[in-house]
């Protein structure tokens, strides 16, 4: 009888976290439905101001103003950023899944990394054409720009970064990803059954984004480690199951 009043208790327990954390998305949802709204209204007005009354205005004048609508377009984005993440919390995104060289992927969404470019930054991509995974293409091509973002912003001018690709040595079916400085990727990949450090999702500068991708890497059955922090700066190491044979597509 103890038992089977436990079980109930579970149970119930179980029910109102779930609906703790449904109501907790749909308030996510709603906040940023309303505050888009404002925003657009302030964003409007200063572009209107600059449109209509540009020519009256100071060279002071002006560059306040065009500081206030770039901070609305930071705004709006960071917003839509909210937005994604308040869907994925509320459950697994659906996924379209096809076979992917993972080399190819990943050196397509290097190219599209803005973070880093008024320094000189790029990411390098070091991956065998053989290695496929079985994803959607969308969804993980956001979250590995997310991750490259996050390691880009943190290197000084000059730095090289490398987005570096293997078959887990550890576990043939896995496929690693490790995102740093060239001289500590293929460490961090040699290390990668070792235990690291649980990925910090809310290492601030790239509102939610980072939160986002970690919730996508997880819906692909993968997950992300933050073992080496290189003289304070972040390190990402991504796992992914690994597919059987070639993308159709991989040439």
């Amino acid at each position: 009888m103890i038992g089977s009043e436990s079980g109930i208790t579970f149970g119930h327990t179980c029910c109102m976290a779930d609906q703790r954390e449904d109501h907790c998305a749909r308030l996510l949802s709603l906040a940023v439905h309303e505050f888009r709204t404002p925003t657009a209204v302030v964003s409007g007005y200063l572009r209107m101001v600059l449109r209509h009354f540009g020519d009256g205005l100071t060279d002071q004048q002006r560059k306040l103003l065009e500081e206030s609508e770039k901070a609305c377009g930071t705004l709006s984005r960071l917003l839509s950023d909210f937005s994604d993440l308040a869907r994925l919390e509320q459950g697994a995104p659906p996924l379209t899944l096809e076979r992917l060289p993972l080399g190819a992927l990943l050196a397509e969404v290097a190219s599209n990394v803005q973070e880093g470019v008024d320094r000189g930054l790029s990411v390098e991509v070091d991956a065998p054409g053989g290695l496929v995974v079985e994803a959607d293409r969308t969804r993980l091509a956001e979250a590995i720009g997310s991750l490259m973002a996050a390691v880009v912003r943190e290197r000084l001018e000059g730095a090289r970064v490398v987005a570096m690709a293997r078959p887990a040595s550890h576990d043939p079916r896995s496929a690693l990803i490790a995102f740093g400085d060239a001289d500590t990727a293929a460490g961090l990949l040699d290390d990668a059954g070792a235990p690291g450090q649980p990925f910090d999702e809310y290492r601030g500068g790239l509102g939610f984004r980072l939160p986002a991708a970690a919730r996508i890497v997880e819906a692909h059955g993968g997950r992300l480690a933050a073992p080496v922090v290189e003289r304070g700066r972040l390190s990402i190491l991504m796992t992914l199951p690994a597919a059987v044979g070639r993308a159709e597509n991989a040439g």
